[in-house]
């Protein structure tokens, strides 16, 4: 059962994250500037409008109570905090070039009309709510966020395939959560705090 629900974390962290690259794209080269820079967390660490976002797609598309929702999305946050933190310590990096291919992607998905209504208003709302122009969420935002995520996660999935073939992905990922849990004790208290989670 516990493989089970990690193998339904990841797929809706990875399908919660594709929709997340489709907020990115990025054509311009110009350095994201201060003000900006301050708007975006770092993609290693917790982010409560993630975990906003993804209790409130599992309330409203999922049907689960408000309770078991907030559960669920701490998971795939954690889950998703761990993996890039682990690709990290694994020295795997990712260059905007990089990230600025797969932005492009999404971006094509949005303007060709290929996302859904609610996956349109979610850039549309995070771009308001951020208090920047649609260029520099898609040029700049996106690239910083969304795009270096999947493409981290993408690369960790390599790195598992190349030198631990014998293990599952989910066990391999559920063997990285187990090991963050341990070590970073402290700031995933501090995130329960800040989302009110006992």
């Amino acid at each position: 059962m516990e493989g089970d629900k990690m193998t339904y974390l990841y797929k809706f962290f990875i399908s919660s994250m594709i929709i997340f690259s489709l907020f990115l794209t990025a054509c311009g080269t110009s350095p994201v500037n201060s003000s900006l820079a301050e708007k975006i967390n770092p993609i290693n660490d917790f982010d409560v409008k993630n975990y906003e976002q993804y209790a409130a797609t599992l309330q409203n598309e999922n049907g689960y109570s408000k309770k078991e929702a907030s559960k669920l999305a701490f998971e795939v946050e954690l889950l998703k905090v761990a993996l890039i933190n682990r690709a990290m310590e694994l020295g795997i990096k990712i260059t905007d070039e990089d990230a600025k291919k797969q932005a492009n992607e999404g971006r094509e998905l949005f303007v060709s009309g290929k996302l859904s209504d609610i996956e349109m208003k979610s850039i549309e709302e995070t771009i308001v709510d951020l208090g920047i122009t649609e260029e520099q969420f898609w040029n700049e935002y996106v690239v910083q966020t969304g795009a270096k995520m999947q493409i981290l996660i993408e690369r960790l999935q390599d790195y598992h395939k190349e030198h631990y073939r014998e293990i599952d992905w989910d066990d391999y990922a559920k063997d990285i959560v187990e090991n963050f849990k341990i070590k970073e004790i402290e700031k995933i208290n501090k995130f329960k705090e800040k989302i009110g989670m006992e």
